[in-house]
């Protein structure tokens, strides 16, 4: 089973003088938009969570999904696709407080069929706080926890989250993830370089029931200029195929007896 996780770029997000060193013809809306369809549709995966989606996007690629928008006025919203069939389906608007109301950000919650057994699939897109807000202030640390919460809470033998973090992988909530039983399944190497700054902001989550193998992402430097002829977005895809994990007896014993 393979997934792919990535960041679209809405339309409504794009401002050229964020983009220096792109070319505008790679920012123009009508052909980043039919570069873009080409992509999605040519990539060979089960499973396709998008972020930053606009309807007409979502619409025009006519593939098997949901399209969940934002609220608050925002434009944009999530897009799971599966060509694995899906039990159930449905959108977590987060319970979270940005400026004395909730952000309208959200997550996509899965059940999807894989070989006979459940996994519960969680496909995000978590706020930007900026640096140094306080742990007690910061949105994206209460939708990761209500993320995490509400996905584990599911009936399914395994557990994936992926989506646009907005962390680097040296913050304290990725130490959290871990600690509640989820390891990295995609490549840790730079997903966009916004403000010519290389970093990883795209995962992918596992649980321990499953068992990743991922593809290298292209080298990105502060200058490689995002989107360009390959990549229509100022994004990465991320990637993982996963496999289910057999585990022996003994270690069947040691999770009866930890429980």
């Amino acid at each position: 089973m393979k997934i792919v996780s990535y960041n679209v770029l809405a339309e409504i997000y794009v401002n050229p003088g964020w983009y220096p060193h792109v070319k505008p013809e790679f920012l123009e809306p009508k052909k980043r938009r039919e570069r873009m369809i080409h992509f999605l549709r040519h990539l060979e995966a089960d499973v396709i969570c998008l972020q930053e989606v606009e309807r007409s996007l979502f619409e025009e690629l006519q593939l098997p999904g949901i399209w969940s928008k934002k609220r608050r006025s925002k434009e944009d919203g999530c897009a799971t696709i599966s060509f694995l069939p899906v039990i159930h389906g449905e959108t977590l608007y987060y319970k979270d407080q940005h400026k004395g109301q909730p952000s309208g950000h959200l997550a996509q919650l899965s059940l999807i069929e894989f070989e006979g057994q459940k996994i519960a699939l969680s496909n995000t897109h978590i706020k930007w706080d900026q640096p140094g807000t306080p742990s007690q202030k910061q949105v994206g640390r209460q939708q990761i926890k209500e993320l995490l919460a509400v996905t584990k809470a599911q009936k399914a033998e395994g557990f994936v989250l992926c989506g646009d973090f907005n962390i680097t992988p040296s913050h304290p909530m990725i130490e959290l993830i871990k600690h509640e039983g989820f390891t990295i399944a995609s490549a840790l190497q730079p997903t966009c370089n916004v403000n010519q700054i290389p970093q990883t902001l795209d995962y992918i989550f596992v649980s321990k029931q499953l068992v990743a193998e991922t593809e290298p992402l292209p080298f990105i430097e502060p200058t490689t200029p995002l989107p360009n002829e390959e990549q229509p977005s100022d994004h990465l895809p991320v990637n993982a195929t996963l496999r289910w994990r057999f585990f022996s007896k003994a270690e069947l014993a040691g999770d009866k007896r930890s429980k």
